[in-house]
């Protein structure tokens, strides 16, 4: 929107306080982090569980506060980034802050297997060309639940023919067959 004039950019005051506001938003509407931090708060959740959330069980309130907890602390980068795609205008939809859509879920798939492809990665893998996208979990095939795919077209990444700064610019085909 700055870009193409649609909103003013924001003086460097306007701008530190934006995202302190912002900064002070993603704490203060993280549940477990608002409990650590107020106590009236906490009391109040702990005095209202069951009210709130009927299908937690009370003496697993806490085992279920940490695993929304590290949910929260996985999804927030993505969340941050749908909240910015709202504000901008953006084509690519992840959902809002407070809900992400599918697109949102793909991407974090895609981003996990990444992470997972890349860690199993050797220095043979590096000298030969191979790269994250090379990568196959538990021995699977293009097709299998490990391939990495396209969070748009669902489509399974394949190796190139060779390392790809090798490649020929004018060779139609990088793919292998």
């Amino acid at each position: 929107r700055y870009v193409t004039g649609a909103q003013d950019v924001p003086s460097p005051e306007e701008m530190v306080a934006q995202e302190r506001d912002h900064a002070l938003s993603l704490m203060m509407n993280n549940p477990w982090t608002r409990c650590m931090v107020d106590g009236n708060y906490f009391a109040a959740v702990d005095r209202h569980w069951s009210a709130l959330f009927p299908e937690t069980p009370e003496e697993e309130k806490y085992e279920w506060m940490d695993q929304w907890q590290a949910e929260y602390e996985h999804s927030v980068e993505i969340r941050v980034l749908a909240q910015r795609m709202e504000e901008a205008d953006y084509p690519v939809r992840f959902g809002s802050f407070e809900a992400l859509n599918e697109t949102a879920a793909a991407y974090r798939r895609f981003d996990a297997r990444t992470h997972e492809h890349r860690a199993r990665l050797t220095e043979a893998d590096g000298s030969e060309g191979r790269t994250f996208r090379d990568c196959r979990v538990d021995g699977g095939d293009d097709d299998g639940d490990d391939a990495l795919r396209s969070v748009f077209t669902h489509t399974a990444a394949v190796p190139l023919r060779q390392r790809w700064l090798d490649i020929d610019p004018n060779y139609s085909t990088v793919l292998e067959p």
